[in-house]
């Protein structure tokens, strides 16, 4: 893929909790934004996986997860269909790592745009969208 993006930050909650939060496939309509009018349908166990959202922002998209990493508390998915912010391609690794006040949240996603889209923007976009689902994330795991 053509273009990566990545965004970390330390949230306010344990490990365990998180990595409880973030293994479960489903969990995304919790933290995602639209989620609490989206839908969701979790389809299969463990790698190979998928999930269908249906969300305000990004309209239906199908994510197949790619990796389950429980040692390194890491999840990878990819986007398997429809073009959410204009990506026609999309992997994104997601991964916690115990910190001194709470744990360490860092995303790393590779994309292609599709053509009569800007890459720089999408990009933007995307770490935007990081950002926020970042902050759902740390909200709906503190609860």
């Amino acid at each position: 893929m053509n273009h990566s993006v990545s965004y970390s930050r330390t949230i306010e909650a344990g490990l365990e909790t998180s990595w409880s939060a973030l293994r479960d496939f489903g969990s995304l309509i919790h933290w995602v934004k639209g989620g609490d009018v989206g839908s969701i349908t979790v389809s299969g166990d463990g790698v190979g996986m998928t999930r269908d959202l249906n969300l305000p922002s990004v309209g239906k998209v199908q994510h197949c997860l790619e990796e389950m990493d429980e040692a390194n508390h890491l999840i990878a998915y990819s986007l398997t269909r429809g073009q959410p912010l204009g990506m026609q391609e999309y992997v994104v690794s997601i991964s916690l790592r115990a910190s001194a006040d709470g744990c360490d949240m860092k995303w790393e996603g590779e994309f292609d745009a599709a053509p009569e889209v800007n890459a720089e923007e999408l990009a933007s976009n995307l770490k935007h969208a990081y950002e926020g689902m970042t902050e759902l994330f740390e909200r709906f795991v503190g609860n």
